[in-house]
């Protein structure tokens, strides 16, 4: 199987799980998720994580997920959410996805939903 063939489908995945979002399916969303022990999953508001590890390996490829706290000049800390995907390149582990996020609660969200 080709290159092109393989984002192909990792795109059809990709959309599945945003189309069964957009529906409310749950089942269809857990559907394309990994049943893996090391799959790692964060909801919004960022107190809920289904996670068994924060670094996880398979092969070449690592993926690591973690809570942090930042501060501003005055002192004032948020929590923050972090997740990345590393490869190995010349015998060294380099980051090659990474994203940092501030968590919203699930009730902000559906405060602002429903008006």
């Amino acid at each position: 199987m080709g290159v092109a063939e393989e984002e192909r489908r990792v795109l059809a995945v990709i959309y599945e799980m945003l189309h069964a979002q957009e529906l409310g399916n749950v089942g269809r969303v857990l559907d394309t998720l990994s049943e893996s022990p090391e799959a790692a999953y964060m909801a919004t508001d960022g107190v809920k994580w289904e996670t068994s590890h924060e670094v996880h390996l398979q092969g070449g490829v690592a993926w690591a997920e973690g809570l942090a706290r930042i501060s501003n000049q005055s002192g004032a800390e948020r929590p923050v959410r972090m997740s990345g995907v590393l490869v190995r390149e010349h015998g060294q582990w380099v980051i090659v996805q990474s994203h940092a996020s501030l968590p919203v609660q699930d009730t902000e969200i559906f405060k602002l939903a429903t008006g």
